[in-house]
Formats: structure tokens, C-alpha cells, sequence
């Protein structure tokens, strides 16, 4: 129960030090940059492959992005190998539509992505 007993048992910090010196900060910057590169090639390639297969790749990759979502969320300790597979499948999904939305309505895409900036 949140009682103030509870917060007076005089815990100190988990972290000693300056946390921005330490290493860990500049390793999750490279697995963020890694993985954002990864997700920026899946883009790519959905959004060539997406005028040559049909609508349910884009599907099929937005339903096994949740499934890796969902699984990583019940276990975070797989989060190192999940993270990468979720950036290719969400870039896939994420390119093949706004492949699929530029086809239909021409320049949206880039609207989008200037006014989001």
C-alpha cells in the first residue's frame, strides 16, 4: 500500500553518480540510431515491393509487428532480438502503405512527413 512509511524507508538512488557519464547512455543511443536505420531500410523496401505484391503484405506486416509487440511486452528480456524484427516488419508496414496512400492521392506522403517534422 502507498503509505508514507512505505517512502521513508530511506532508499537511496539506484543509479550513483552522473547517469550521463556512464556507459549505458551511449549504448542505447547506438541500439536506437541501429535500430532506426533498420526500420529506414524495411521502409525502403516496402515501399518498392509495394506496387508489385498486393495489399496483404501490408497487413500480414502490421499484424506480425502486434504479435512482436505483444511478445515483447509479455517478455521484455527478448527485447534485443524482437526490436530489430519489429523495425523490419513495421518498416515494411509502414512503407507499403504510404506506397499504397501516395498511389492514390500524389504528394501526400510528403505532406505528411513535412507537417509531422
Amino acid at each position: 500500500m502507498l503509505t508514507r512509511a512505505a517512502f521513508s524507508e530511506g532508499r537511496g538512488p539506484i543509479i550513483s553518480g552522473d547517469p550521463s557519464t556512464q556507459s549505458g547512455v551511449s549504448d542505447t543511443w547506438a541500439a536506437i540510431a541501429a535500430t532506426f536505420v533498420v526500420f529506414a531500410v524495411a521502409f525502403g523496401a516496402g515501399w518498392w515491393v509495394a506496387d508489385k505484391v498486393s495489399f496483404g503484405l501490408i497487413v500480414v506486416a502490421a499484424l506480425a509487428g502486434l504479435g512482436i509487440a505483444i511478445f515483447t511486452a509479455v517478455k521484455p528480456t527478448t527485447a534485443p532480438v524482437t526490436a530489430p524484427l519489429y523495425a523490419v516488419v513495421e518498416g515494411i508496414f509502414v512503407g507499403g502503405l504510404s506506397r499504397y496512400y501516395e498511389v492514390q492521392y500524389d504528394g501526400i506522403v510528403l505532406q505528411a512527413g513535412i507537417l509531422t517534422a
